[in-house]
């Protein structure tokens, strides 16, 4: 029988791997609200993975788990839309160029980028690692120590996400925004779940 919930996050995961590899050629072409557009999509399609979650792996902890699943999601949809709409817009804009120039970077940096996208990053480890105790606690040591690996990134989003909000931030090596970084790091947590899910 078709399972309807992992077909829609395997196409989801097809997109991701697509968007990973298309990445540089729609940079290069300036087409940064489409690639938004698609992540937008991918996350929607990644939606019902929390669904699969709460049938497979059999812990309460996984429920509290979903709602920091289902949150960060919810966020980074939010944030892929208001970016493609507003880069789809300024893309169009043929005077004042430096004026919606400067727009972009305050939207795509100082509104959305900067503050929203660690955030979501924070709420996204807080979900992997509450689903690391869940995995342990249903005897799934493997999965459990994975997520709690992948969970780890909390560490790095929470002082990128400090570091952006204080009045006087520092230039952190280590700890800078990073899109190749942070899609790599969604890229891999959602392949080892949809693969899990699969096979269980």
């Amino acid at each position: 029988m078709l399972n309807i919930e992992l077909l829609l996050a395997w196409i989801g995961l097809l997109l991701y791997l697509a968007l990973f590899f298309s990445f540089r050629f729609l940079v290069q072409r300036n087409e940064n609200a489409l690639l938004h557009l698609w992540l937008a999509f991918i996350f929607t399609l990644f939606l019902p993975v929390h669904l699969l979650l709460v049938r497979n792996v059999q812990s309460e902890i996984t429920l509290v788990a979903t709602l920091f699943g289902v949150l960060y999601i919810l966020v980074l949809i939010v944030t892929m839309a208001l970016q493609t709409g507003h880069l789809s817009y300024s893309l169009k804009q043929t005077e004042r160029k430096e004026l919606w120039d400067e727009r972009d970077r305050w939207i795509m940096h100082g509104m959305l980028g900067d503050g929203f996208e660690p955030f979501a990053g924070v709420i996204m480890n807080v979900w992997l690692l509450l689903l690391s105790l869940a995995f342990f606690e249903s005897g799934e040591t493997i999965m459990g120590l994975l997520t709690a690996l992948l969970g780890l990134f909390i560490i790095r989003n929470f002082v990128i996400l400090l570091n952006n909000t204080r009045a006087k931030t520092r230039k952190l090596k280590w700890f800078q925004m990073n899109p190749i970084i942070t899609n790599l790091h969604t890229l891999i947590s959602f392949t080892i779940l949809i693969v899990w899910l699969t096979i269980s």
